[in-house]
């Protein structure tokens, strides 16, 4: 982040990070709402396990645990699904253009929370997944492994948090600035009314 912060245009940078934000949704997409969690090979077939279903060659089936982990991890998963739609639409500056609210909203700010919430909520889905949805699937004591979806979560994990730290030194700076120009105003006012006026000179 460092490296593009210094060598890249501000524009160059917003672009690069609005691709990034993009990656990052759709990974989030895949790695919660599909199959493609884990999985495990058999000689006659193979397992396909997600939060929501499962998939074997005999097709798809939802996936219903009352009252266990598989709850706290859908439930989790839904919280980033929807945070990291937010950060998205911060992130390309159309969250004021899409609500009717009479709050123009911080969209670096709010970007920046979003995504450290999303982070903050795939990490504690993987986290439950990896430990206690890893379910036994033969007799010999094998369990199902990481597919490419949860993978996928974990990339999209890592740049949720780099997008939140981008978003926030976004925000500094342009707080940073709004002061400075606030400040700038300030001492013209001040210059403007300490400088002699046309009466007094012709006094």
């Amino acid at each position: 982040m460092m490296i593009i912060s210094k060598n890249c245009s501000p524009k160059t940078q917003r672009t690069v990070f609005r691709g990034m934000s993009a990656i990052a949704f759709v990974m989030l997409i895949i790695s919660t709402l599909t199959p493609l969690l884990l999985w495990y090979r058999f000689q006659e077939g193979y397992l396909l396990r997600g939060l929501w279903n499962f998939c074997d060659r005999n097709g798809c089936n939802e996936l219903f645990d009352p009252g266990t982990f598989l709850d706290a991890a859908q439930a989790l998963s839904i919280v980033a699904d929807i945070s990291g739609l937010i950060a998205l639409l911060s992130m390309w500056e159309v969250l004021n253009c899409i609500t009717d609210w009479n709050v123009n909203l911080d969209e670096n700010f709010t970007s920046s929370v979003a995504n450290f919430i999303t982070g903050i909520f795939l990490f504690c889905t993987l986290l439950i997944t990896f430990i206690k949805l890893r379910t036994i699937v033969d007799i010999h004591g094998n369990r199902l492994i990481p597919f490419c979806g949860f993978y996928f979560g974990c990339l999209a994990c890592i740049l949720s948090f780099i997008l939140g730290v981008y978003s926030l030194q976004q925000c500094k700076n342009t707080d940073f600035e709004e002061q400075k120009l606030n400040r700038e105003i300030t001492l013209e006012e001040i210059g403007a009314d300490d400088s002699p006026s046309c009466s007094n000179l012709a006094m």
